[in-house]
């Protein structure tokens, strides 16, 4: 699969003749994109299973479902055919994925910071209750309904709950003096921006400028949560040199 969309991109892909054009460096980033996010994916899993911190495994899905979706919109530019970008059943997974991912992250840091079941049930109740209003939306077909939804998903739902994800994390890492979770923050700070700017315009005007745009702050997001996991993992190794190791005897 991903030699076929790489030849794609290399070659005859859909109104791609020149990786150097717009479309053909939007294309490369969303490729750097996904490759970041498969790391990171990776990289989560590994450590929670040296660890073993729930909200660990937690983000590390959130990180799998951001790949498969990068995925899925590179093959629509790069093999499906003309249109299918446009086509309600891509926006419409586009749309799920996005709050899905936002709604794993969250629970994620609920769970780090030890909420209690009511409040992470309401975070899922309200993710279902999209859901629903997404599917009655879309079932309607109307291209003044469709507009509407990603309008409200993409420049108001989809950047609110990234922006709280940025005052969770920023804030409690100001409070503990955590620069960890503070890198978190403004990551999360920087996707809200870039969705705000270039959300309607490239997701569904299709402007090759902002896409090419947009997918360089996701690369920068990207990065700056691979920033954030690194730092993660100094504070598990420093915390593993300092611990007491075991004598004979406790063994």
């Amino acid at each position: 699969s991903f030699k076929r969309i790489i030849t794609k991109v290399l070659s005859t892909g859909k109104a791609i003749d020149n990786v150097m054009t717009v479309e053909g460096i939007t294309v490369v980033l969303m490729l750097i994109a996904l490759i970041l996010s498969l790391v990171l994916a990776i990289a989560f899993n590994l450590l929670y299973f040296r660890e073993h911190m729930p909200h660990i495994a937690i983000w590390s899905s959130a990180l799998y479902i951001m790949g498969m979706r990068v995925l899925i919109l590179i093959e629509s530019e790069t093999i499906s055919s003309p249109g299918y970008l446009t086509s309600y059943s891509l926006h419409f997974i586009n749309d799920v994925l996005l709050i899905l991912v936002d709604i794993i992250w969250i629970y994620g840091i609920f769970q780090f910071l030890e909420y209690s079941r009511e409040k992470k049930n309401q975070l899922l109740y309200g993710f279902f209750g999209y859901l629903v209003l997404l599917a009655l939306l879309y079932g309607i077909g109307m291209p003044e309904s469709i507009l509407i939804v990603e309008g409200a998903t993409l420049v108001l739902i989809h950047p609110v709950l990234i922006s709280y994800l940025f005052w969770m994390f920023y804030r409690n890492g100001k409070e503990v003096k955590d620069r960890t979770m503070q890198y978190f923050g403004i990551a999360f700070l920087i996707w809200a921006i870039d969705f705000i700017l270039f959300g309607i315009p490239y997701f569904v005007y299709k402007n090759p400028i902002t896409g090419a745009l947009g997918w360089s702050v996701g690369v920068l997001f990207r990065l700056i949560l691979l920033c954030a996991f690194i730092e993660i993992r100094k504070e598990t190794l420093k915390r593993e040199r300092t611990s007491p190791q075991p004598t004979a005897a406790s063994r």
